[in-house]
């Protein structure tokens, strides 16, 4: 009877775990969880960094393809100013009041108005922590609407985000090459091209690198001949206008 019970007792002590071990049993389990959390800490932070990329790339393609449709169907219409004839396109840089803005008339398009055109006005506003490009638009009447009278509503945001942006035009030289400025107002002739610079405000990095788009309608009636000094803007601010007129807005 003693016999049984002692071996009995050898039995319960044998079952079950000791300090050591539960403590061992602990430490692994602990390694395993802080390894799991931060697996999955990477992968949600890799996931939610590639999404935000991937947004950001395709914000700045939807941009691209709205800004080079609006260009590329820009018109040559000339408007009465205080000295007399100017083109209807106006680039202005940023102030210390607003940011850049760029007004002029393109193709049709939802907004078209009887004239098949539209005035689009691309303007740069800064907010609390961002920058965005914001583009508003309203059927263009007619050569008796001014375009710095125009109301433009219907605003649509091309770029948002923590981002400086700039325009800068482009005009013939008289030796061929092409000048860039950065304000296009008050010209007889539309600009070469517009170029829409991005950078990313913290740091630093170019995101639209030499995007360009070109005017479609960047020369007068006058050029339809294909001489090359009629598209020189030297020559063309030389003359008082084409020679061909263009209806003047405004009248």
């Amino acid at each position: 009877m003693a016999r049984t019970s002692q071996t009995a007792t050898q039995n319960g002590n044998r079952a079950g775990f000791t300090l050591i071990e539960t403590l061992a049993a602990l430490a692994i389990a602990s390694v395993i969880i802080l390894s799991t959390g931060a697996l999955i800490h990477q992968s949600v932070f890799f996931f939610d960094r590639g999404t935000r990329t991937v947004d950001k790339s395709e914000q700045l393609a939807l941009a691209v393809d709205s800004l080079t449709r609006d260009f590329g169907a820009a018109r040559f219409v000339q408007q009465k100013n205080g000295t007399g004839l100017s083109t209807a396109f106006l680039g202005s840089p940023a102030g210390d009041d607003a940011g850049a803005k760029i007004i002029f008339i393109t193709g049709g398009g939802k907004a078209a108005g009887p004239q098949g055109e539209e005035v689009v006005n691309l303007t740069v506003e800064i907010g609390d922590g961002f920058t965005q490009l914001v583009r508003r638009r309203t059927p263009w009447s007619g050569p008796r609407m001014r375009l710095t009278d125009a109301q433009t509503s219907d605003a649509v945001i091309l770029l948002k985000g923590r981002y400086d942006i700039s325009f800068s035009f482009s005009e013939r030289a008289t030796d061929g090459s092409l000048a860039w400025r950065n304000d296009w107002t008050g010209e007889k002739g539309l600009p070469r091209a517009v170029r829409l610079n991005v950078q990313d405000s913290v740091s630093g990095n170019t995101l639209l690198a030499g995007a360009e788009f070109p005017v479609g309608a960047d020369a007068p009636a006058a050029c339809t001949g294909g001489e090359m000094d009629c598209l020189s803007f030297a020559a063309a601010n030389a003359n008082p206008g084409p020679k061909t007129p263009a209806t003047p807005a405004g009248n």
